[in-house]
């Protein structure tokens, strides 16, 4: 099972929102 990617794109987007688009594309959300 995959962790919480919700949860973690929003810490992302706080930090980095473009890194946050990077890891969605990588997890292939």
């Amino acid at each position: 099972e995959k962790p919480n990617v919700e949860e973690l794109l929003k810490r992302m987007r706080k930090v980095d929102p473009d890194q946050a688009r990077r890891y969605r594309q990588r997890t292939g959300q």
